[in-house]
């Protein structure tokens, strides 16, 4: 009986010392990453699918956009209602509440640092683009280390 009532205040502070050490993590500084040279070689080319031409993909949607459109499948039209802010008008037909849209920066064709892109789901009075358009969102940071909107950043959308 004695040994139980021992082992139960031992066992708790064995986990609860785990615990605090697992709480504080090891932080580690990095070096600053590189700066993007707006000079620097680019690749324009894809391997296009016989009988294709722009993206070498499947894809229902894809856009290659870096101030405007440099290759496209299946986008009718791109409008800019504001500083960081696309909306991709599809001339395919979308089931949105299917579709898995993919977006990257391309460093490639853009300036700044921290740079960001990301899809934005339609939401009624939130978002700048229609409900049938796909809305893309770049940003950079900014002073303060803040992040703002920026029409620096090139980005290719993929929706498979």
């Amino acid at each position: 009986m004695k040994i139980t009532s021992l082992i139960a205040p031992l066992a708790g502070a064995l986990l609860l010392a785990t615990a605090s050490n697992a709480a504080a993590p090891t932080v580690t500084t990095h070096a600053p990453l590189p700066q993007v040279n707006a000079s620097a070689p680019t690749f324009p080319t894809f391997s296009a699918k016989s009988g294709r031409s722009g993206f070498s993909t499947d894809a229902r949607v894809a856009l290659y956009f870096g101030g405007s459109i440099i290759r496209s499948l299946h986008v009718k039209k791109v409008t800019h209602p504001g500083t960081g802010i696309y909306c991709i008008e599809p001339s395919v037909p979308l089931d949105f509440s299917d579709i898995f849209p993919l977006v990257t920066v391309d460093f490639t064709r853009s300036k700044g640092t921290g740079l960001l892109v990301f899809f934005r789901q339609f939401v009624k009075k939130q978002t700048e683009c229609s409900s049938s358009d796909i809305e893309i969102v770049t940003v950079a940071l900014g002073s303060k280390s803040t992040f703002v909107q920026s029409d620096n950043v090139a980005f290719i959308l993929i929706i498979e």
